[in-house]
């Protein structure tokens, strides 16, 4: 019988599995992989890449005589990868931009915090195939192995189909975070720095698995009502001039005043 955990990684027994194509059927029969399918909507051609992509080192010592390989080598290629994705877009999104400031802009977003907290978003730790040592220590949380797997990801789905298919899939992917979120992954809000709505976003994702929602309503004299929900649980409102001006204090009064802890915990 399979075992999985909602709260960690693909368990693969070791003991029952002989060969690499029997890990891969093993994984492949995963519901932990749907919010990933789904997000990227792509299916490859060559599936031994895609265990690949969600192999760490960890796990290949462990399943020595299986063959599994690592995904150090995809990891380097995928960051090349989604450097030239993420700039040919800002490079025409935002072409009243300087040559610095579109590097800040694609550094702030290809950076491991803002990768590992895309990660989470796709139930990428729960899909990785880890050593024991690694899921004692939680490494499906850490932001180095989320970053590097979904890097390596990247790199396969380039690999299997070349430039063309991995923008198309890269585009899924961001249609797929600002249906869920509400808000473009890629936006020049990020170049200003780490804002309050990121950390808060972060933080939430860690805490309970799931980003904050704003809803906003219209009020008398142009102003707008907005509430920040969690789990379903308003947290706070606020009347702004502007929709992201209230989000941005909302966001800061839940990060100050901690209201997760009064309203959830």
């Amino acid at each position: 019988m399979k075992e999985t955990t909602s709260k960690g990684p693909i368990y693969v027994p070791k003991l029952s599995l002989s060969s690499i194509d029997d890990v891969l059927r093993y994984i492949l029969e995963s519901s932990h992989l749907n919010t990933l399918i789904t997000a990227f909507n792509y299916q490859f051609n060559d599936p031994k890449l895609f265990l690949n992509a969600l192999t760490h080192t960890s796990a290949v010592h462990e399943f020595a005589g299986i063959d599994l390989k690592s995904n150090e080598k995809l990891e380097f290629l995928g960051d090349a990868v989604l450097d030239t994705l993420v700039t040919s877009i800002i490079w025409r999104k935002y072409p009243e931009l300087s040559e610095g400031d579109l590097s800040k802009l694609r550094g702030a977003l290809v950076n491991k915090n803002s990768l590992a907290n895309l990660s989470r978003l796709l139930n990428l730790g729960q899909c990785l195939i880890l050593g024991k040592g690694e899921i004692h220590s939680r490494g499906f949380e850490k932001d180095g192995i989320l970053a590097d797997a979904f890097e390596a990801l990247i790199g396969a789905i380039f690999l299997d189909s070349g430039f063309s298919q991995t923008q198309q899939a890269f585009q899924s992917l961001l249609d797929f975070y600002e249906k869920k979120t509400g808000e473009e992954f890629i936006h020049i809000d990020k170049l200003h720095g780490f804002d309050s709505k990121s950390q808060l976003q972060e933080l939430t994702m860690q805490l309970f698995k799931e980003f904050p929602i704003y809803k906003a309503s219209k009020e008398e004299n142009e102003l707008f009502k907005i509430e920040i929900f969690l789990k379903e649980i308003s947290l706070a409102q606020i009347v702004s001039k502007s929709k992201k001006e209230g989000e941005h204090k909302l966001a800061e009064k839940v990060l100050k005043e901690k209201l997760w802890e009064s309203k959830l915990c």
